[in-house]
């Protein structure tokens, strides 16, 4: 199973970044934004920055409910 831990503690990402994955999410579009929401990530804006361990947290638990296929799948999706 693949590592959701930040190497860095304190790291922030764009919230470009978390949006282009919340939109190659497809169908699970607001299952995502729900699960990131309850890992502490709401109000996503384009400039924001977001936690990165929190983003990976929400991250891991998608994967736990979608699976590593379907995230390679939805992933083939994000530009």
């Amino acid at each position: 199973m693949p590592l959701f831990k930040s190497p860095t503690p304190g790291v922030v990402i764009l919230g470009t970044s978390i949006l282009s994955m919340v939109d190659g999410m497809g169908a699970f579009k607001n299952s995502a934004l729900k699960i990131l929401e309850e890992n502490g990530i709401t109000n996503i804006k384009q400039n924001g920055l977001y936690s990165q361990q929190k983003f990976l947290n929400s991250f891991k638990v998608i994967y736990e409910k979608l699976g590593d296929v379907t995230i390679k799948v939805r992933g083939m999706k994000i530009p």
